[in-house]
């Protein structure tokens, strides 16, 4: 915790357009998160955000593998495997999971509520 204040990411399973996750991301960015990771259950699109503090993060077989798992076919156990992964990993002192479509709002800077 940096000066007492803490840290936070936001993580979020998506699969949607470019600019709804762009939005997204740049939002949370804005309110304080250090970090934004999207975890795409679908294709990357070549119009997303990318920089130093965003993620995309391809669900393939090949990300499976990389866990020793196969691709769950229910998707509340495909986001638990995928947020258990990024909470374990989270070198932040909170993280934040969210659907793609919520965006924190609060009436002080949101580090300051956590």
């Amino acid at each position: 915790m940096p000066n007492g204040v803490p840290t936070f990411q936001v993580i979020a399973m998506a699969r949607e357009r470019a600019d709804i996750i762009n939005r997204f991301t740049t939002y949370h960015l804005g309110v304080g998160a250090r970090r934004v990771v999207i975890y795409h259950d679908g294709p990357l699109d070549r119009d997303l955000r990318h920089g130093d503090c965003v993620e995309h993060i391809a669900v393939d077989d090949d990300f499976w593998a990389s866990m020793g798992l196969t691709r769950p076919e229910d998707n509340n156990d495909r986001q638990r495997a995928i947020y258990d992964r990024a909470v374990a990993a989270c070198p932040f002192d909170w993280t934040l999971i969210l659907d793609i479509d919520e965006f924190i709002v609060a009436p002080t800077p949101l580090a300051d509520s956590l």
